[in-house]
C-alpha cells in the first residue's frame, strides 16, 4: 500500500481515518503497552498472516517527530490490532487489550451516528450535542475507574520475584496490614501453622503461593529451618485485581 505522510497528533487509542475508518497504529500501541515503538514495529513485520491480509490492515505510514524528522509508523485495522496483540502477555497486557476493543467499538458507534445525523436538522444537531456531553461524562467516569487498577498493575510490575506478605500488602497498597492476611486466610491462600503461616498447597501448584526456608541458628547454639509463606510475581497480579 501507498505510504502516507502524516503529523502525528493523536493522543486516542483509537480515530478515524479520512476515509471514515477506525483506526489505530504501532506508535499508540507502543505508547499504551509499554514497549519501544521500534520493537512493535518489529512484531508487526514478523506477523505470519496472509499477504492479503497485511495489505488491507496494515498500512506502512510516516509521523513527524519533535524534531521535525520523518520517522516509521504503521496504521492498523482493528483487525490487525487484534491479531498483533495476540502475542502480547500479561496482567497488564490483558487491560490494554480491553481498552483498545472498547475504544473501537466506540468509535465504530460513533462513525455510525455521524453517518445517520441530519446536519442542517437543528433537532439533530442538540441531540448530537447532548449525546457527545454524556459520552464524555461516561469516558471520564469509566477512567477514574480504571486508575486505581492501572496503579496496582504499575507497583506490581515494578516488583520482582516473590514477597513475604506484609511487602506483598505495602505493594499492593492493601490498607490495614491484617486486611490481606485475613483475605488471604478466609480464601484458603495460608494457614497457620504454631507461629507461621503457611502456604496452601493448591495456591503453590498454581503458582500463586511459594515457600521460603531460612537456617536460623539459636541463642544456644541449635539450628532450626524456618518456613515463610510468600507471595509470587503471578499471585500478586492476582491480587492486584482483588485490591485495586
Amino acid at each position: 500500500m501507498s505510504k502516507d505522510l502524516i503529523i502525528y497528533q493523536n493522543a486516542e487509542l483509537v480515530y478515524a481515518n479520512e476515509q471514515g475508518e477506525p483506526m489505530t497504529d504501532s506508535l499508540l500501541v507502543a505508547r499504551d503497552f509499554e514497549k519501544p515503538h521500534k520493537n512493535v514495529l518489529k512484531s508487526v513485520k514478523k506477523l505470519e498472516c496472509s499477504a492479503e491480509f497485511s495489505r488491507l490492515n496494515f498500512k506502512p505510514s510516516y509521523y513527524v517527530d519533535e524534531r521535525g524528522k520523518q520517522q516509521p509508523l504503521v496504521l492498523m485495522t482493528r483487525d490487525g490490532f487484534t491479531f498483533l496483540a495476540m502475542g502480547f502477555t500479561g496482567a497488564k497486557a490483558a487491560a490494554f487489550k480491553e481498552r483498545y476493543i472498547a475504544a473501537f467499538n466506540a468509535m465504530a458507534a460513533h462513525i455510525q451516528r455521524q453517518a445517520a445525523i441530519d446536519w442542517n436538522n437543528p433537532a439533530s444537531l442538540r441531540a448530537f450535542v447532548a449525546q457527545s456531553v454524556l459520552k464524555t461524562a461516561d469516558l471520564l467516569e469509566a477512567n477514574a475507574a480504571l486508575l486505581p487498577k492501572a496503579a496496582a498493575l504499575d507497583r506490581v510490575s515494578a516488583s520482582e520475584g516473590s514477597l513475604c506478605i506484609s511487602d506483598a500488602a505495602k505493594t499492593l497498597n492493601a490498607k490495614p496490614l491484617k486486611r490481606l492476611f485475613q483475605w488471604l486466610r478466609e480464601n484458603g491462600w495460608i494457614f497457620k501453622r504454631g507461629n507461621s503461616w503457611r502456604a496452601a498447597q493448591s495456591k503453590m501448584d498454581a503458582g500463586l503461593m511459594e515457600h521460603a526456608y531460612n537456617l536460623v541458628t539459636l541463642p544456644d547454639g541449635r539450628e532450626i529451618t524456618t518456613t515463610q509463606a510468600r507471595v509470587t510475581s503471578k499471585g500478586l497480579a492476582f491480587l492486584a485485581e482483588i485490591f485495586a
